[in-house]
C-alpha cells in the first residue's frame, strides 16, 4: 500500500484544520491563549489507568487509578525541578512541548510557567484520589492511522478542538479539564485529563423514570409518594437550571 505520512507531517495537516476551525472564534483570543499555558502537563508514563469508563467515535475514556510523577534527582526551586524532569525524560532544551493555542511557539517556557507546572502537577498527584476513589479520567484516541486513516485524522482534530475549548472554558456545570499531555496536541499520542463523571443525563433520566413509576398511583400517593414526587420534580428542575446556566455561558462566549 501507499507509504503512510509521518506523525510530524500528519500534525501539520491537523494544525491547519484546527486553526481553520477557530479562525473566526472569539473564544481563542490572546488573553485566552495566555491562560492556556498554565494547564498542567503530564506524561503517559506518570499515569496508571483502571477501568474503562466509556468509548466514543474517536476516543476512549479510562479511570486514572494512580499518578506517579517523575522526580528530579537534584534540588532547586520549582522551576528548576520541572525543567530537570523534562530534560531527563525528553532530552531537548525546549522540552518539545507547546502551549495549546500557541503551537508554533516552541521556545523555552518562562520560570513562572515552569513553577506553575511543578505546583499544579503536585496538586493532581495529591488529590487524584478521594477516600480511595479515583477523581480523574484520561481521554485518548483509540484508533490508529494504519487501520483507518480518515477516522484517525478526524479523531486527532476532534481531540485538539475539544482541548482548546476546555482549556479556556470555566464554569461549575461544565466538565473541567485538569491536565493535558506533554506531547504535541496534534499527534496521535496526545491525551487530556478530565474530572471523572459518575453519571450522565441519560442515567438520571432513566433513574427519574423508575422513581416516577414507583411513586405513582393512588395508594402510593397516600403512602408518601406525593412527597417523593415533589422531591423528584425539584431535583429535575435544579438540573435543568444547571444545564441552562452552562449553555448560557457558552453562548456568552460568542
Amino acid at each position: 500500500g501507499p507509504e503512510l505520512p509521518s506523525d510530524n507531517v500528519l500534525a501539520v495537516h491537523v494544525a491547519t484544520e484546527v486553526d481553520e476551525y477557530f479562525k473566526n472564534s472569539k473564544i481563542m483570543n490572546e488573553e485566552a491563549k495566555m491562560a492556556v499555558g498554565r494547564i498542567a502537563r503530564l506524561d503517559k508514563r506518570e499515569l496508571e489507568t483502571g477501568v474503562k469508563l466509556g468509548k466514543g467515535g474517536f476516543s476512549t475514556v479510562w479511570e486514572i487509578s494512580k499518578v506517579s510523577l517523575f522526580k528530579a534527582k537534584s534540588g532547586g526551586n520549582a522551576s528548576m525541578k520541572f525543567s530537570e524532569v523534562i530534560k531527563e525524560n525528553y532530552g531537548r532544551k525546549n522540552f518539545g512541548i507547546v502551549k495549546v493555542g500557541d503551537e508554533d511557539n516552541r521556545s523555552d517556557w518562562k520560570d513562572t510557567d515552569l513553577m506553575n507546572q511543578e505546583h499544579d502537577r503536585k496538586q493532581i498527584h495529591k488529590h487524584h484520589l478521594r477516600d480511595g476513589i479515583s477523581r480523574y479520567a484520561i481521554k485518548m484516541l483509540h484508533s490508529s492511522y494504519e487501520s483507518d486513516p480518515q477516522q484517525h485524522f478526524s479523531g486527532i482534530i476532534d481531540l485538539a478542538v475539544e482541548t482548546r475549548f476546555l482549556s479556556v472554558i470555566r464554569h461549575p456545570n461544565i466538565l473541567k479539564m485538569r491536565a493535558i499531555s506533554l506531547s504535541d496536541p496534534y499527534k496521535s499520542n496526545f491525551f487530556i485529563i478530565l474530572d471523572k463523571v459518575y453519571g450522565t443525563l441519560d442515567d438520571k433520566i432513566n433513574e427519574w423514570f423508575r422513581e416516577h413509576r414507583k411513586n405513582n398511583g393512588c395508594i402510593k400517593q397516600l403512602m408518601g409518594g406525593k412527597k417523593a414526587q415533589e422531591k423528584l420534580f425539584n431535583e429535575r428542575l435544579l438540573i435543568m437550571f444547571d444545564i441552562a446556566s452552562a449553555v448560557q455561558h457558552l453562548h456568552s462566549l460568542g
